[in-house]
């Protein structure tokens, strides 16, 4: 009997032009020849049993001195029998020579299958390029080239960003200095000094927030540590008052992605 499917069958199979015969085909011109085989085993059993007893029949005949005509009749059916198994015989004898073929045929064909899928994978296994030490060398200097590249790219962008914040910085400070004279100045809306000095701040403003700065801090605000920096105490008036914001000395600014630009300095109520 065929056993379990070898390795070359499904490699085989996939090959476009070469012959192949099915594992199910294999498998039952196999099992036909081994029940043929057993057949005529049997058959070859029979014929010699029944040798045996018509042996055993003529000596009781010869030794009894029995009627010629029953050994006639005994002859006569020993003959029939023997020609019923010899035609048996001889019809499984042409079966099994048939099915043998088919195997063998099966088998010749498996076989060239099988070799041409080696002749295949030795070719497939040919056209695949092996790295030589010139592409070993342009690999490294290419994944050289993108560490370098990566590493460039970071420095510029860090440096990109300590000049954005340096440049902010210089404008916050412009910042402090108009509002601190603004607020020096006589609050007279109808002033040009005060009209003047509110102009300027109020584009400040606005470049500062173009630019991805953005100011807080107002008095009434809760404190926050890591947002303000405590620059003086005064006792809160009320329970509500405690630990929040009663005065700026200075207003921080906050960057657009999250980032703190500067604190705010301000006055923080606290328990008396």
């Amino acid at each position: 009997m065929l056993g379990a499917r070898p390795p070359w069958f499904r490699t085989a199979r996939s090959i476009g032009g070469a012959p192949w015969v099915p594992f199910e085909v294999a498998r039952t011109l196999q099992a036909q020849l081994d029940a043929h085989q057993q057949r005529l085993q049997h058959a070859e059993r029979e014929l010699g049993e029944a040798r045996a007893v018509m042996q055993r029949l003529s000596a009781q005949a010869r030794r009894q001195h029995a009627d010629p005509r029953d050994m006639e009749q005994l002859r006569a059916a020993y003959a029939e029998r023997m020609s019923d198994l010899q035609e048996e015989l001889r019809l499984a004898e042409s079966r099994l020579s048939a099915a043998a073929a088919q195997a063998d045929q099966a088998r010749a064909e498996a076989e060239a299958a099988r070799e041409q899928a080696r002749e295949a994978a030795e070719k497939l296994a040919e056209c695949e390029p092996s790295p030589s030490d010139e592409g070993i060398r342009l690999l490294r200097l290419s994944e050289d080239l993108a560490r370098v590249r990566a590493r460039v790219e970071q420095e510029v962008e860090s440096a990109r960003r300590a000049e954005r914040t340096a440049s902010l910085l210089r404008l916050t400070a412009v910042h402090d200095n108009l509002r601190r004279g603004l607020h020096a100045l006589p609050q007279e809306p109808e002033s040009p000094w005060f009209q003047g000095y509110s102009a300027v701040l109020q584009q400040l403003d606005r470049d500062l927030a173009s630019a991805g700065a953005t100011p807080f801090g107002a008095a009434g605000d809760p404190f926050n540590p890591r947002l303000h920096e405590a620059v003086g105490t005064v006792p809160a008036q009320t329970t509500d008052s405690i630990d929040r914001v009663v005065g700026v000395a200075q207003p921080g600014f906050a960057m657009d992605d999250g980032s703190l630009l500067r604190p705010a300095q301000v006055v923080v109520a606290v328990q008396a």
